[in-house]
């Protein structure tokens, strides 16, 4: 295997989608209800009626539906445990290695090290994971210009959230559970300079079934002899979401 992916030439086009007439259900990360809205750290996702339609799911992402990229074959030591409402994927080989202060670190620089880091934080990056959880993360796991305002803004979404719930502050958001980890796509990583692009596809039974699932877009940069997440443009992890009429091509489940 080399130590260089190229990512697909076709222009991302993905964008925060907000129009008024769209329908409004509040949903957070964990649960992904059929359709309408999802909260992920501080993102709100709205998602028109005609979202389900896979023709237009991928015109929207931006995604390549051939496989961009040569795609690693599932992890083949993997475990599943929960965190933030969520079962995530853990290597002994590949990591989390390290797990402290709600935080899990100690990835391996390989692609299959960088799958694994980019599932972890971005849930642990969910306002409704709660401030022990994620406060520690942002610290010491995102990287980048923009994490100051995602900070903000993963404080004021929890904020807003616990009040609607009813718990008290510092505990996390009870969401339900249903969100499920289906795999990653790798649109591009280049080991040598330390950097990864990849897809983190989620789905839960109750998406539509022309809905199937989301993904996110996560860029990635090997700092400090680990994988650190890029924060997304405006703090705000809508700006990297797509839903997916169908599963895309080159996908790889994490194992287990």
């Amino acid at each position: 295997m080399t130590n260089t992916y190229r990512p697909s030439p076709q222009p991302r086009t993905a964008r925060p989608l907000h129009k008024p007439a769209w329908r409004r259900l509040p949903v957070v990360l964990g649960t992904l209800a059929s359709g309408a809205v999802i909260l992920v750290g501080a993102t709100t996702i709205l998602l028109p009626d005609d979202a389900s339609r896979p023709e237009r799911d991928n015109a929207v992402a931006g995604i390549d539906t051939t496989t961009a990229v040569p795609a690693p074959s599932a992890i083949t030591d993997i475990t599943w445990n929960e965190v933030a409402g969520v079962s995530l994927p853990f290597s002994r080989t590949h990591g989390p290695r390290l797990t402290r202060d709600s935080t899990a670190g100690g990835y391996s620089r390989s692609t299959t090290g960088a799958a694994l880091a980019a599932v972890q934080v971005l849930v642990r990056t969910s306002a409704a994971a709660g401030p022990r959880i994620y406060a520690p993360v942002l610290a010491t796991q995102v990287t980048g210009a923009d994490l100051p305002a995602m900070r903000l803004a993963v404080n004021d979404e929890y904020q807003r959230l616990r009040a609607q719930a009813g718990v008290a502050d510092g505990e996390p958001v009870p969401t339900g559970g249903g969100a499920q980890v289906l795999g990653y796509v790798v649109r591009g990583i280049d080991l040598h300079e330390g950097t990864a692009t990849l897809d983190v596809v989620l789905t839960s039974p109750d998406l539509s079934p022309s809905a199937r699932s989301v993904a996110f877009r996560v860029e990635m940069r090997w700092q400090n002899d680990d994988w650190r997440i890029v924060a997304p443009a405006n703090g705000d992890w809508g700006t990297t979401a797509m839903t997916l009429g169908a599963v895309p091509d080159g996908l790889v489940g994490y194992g287990g």
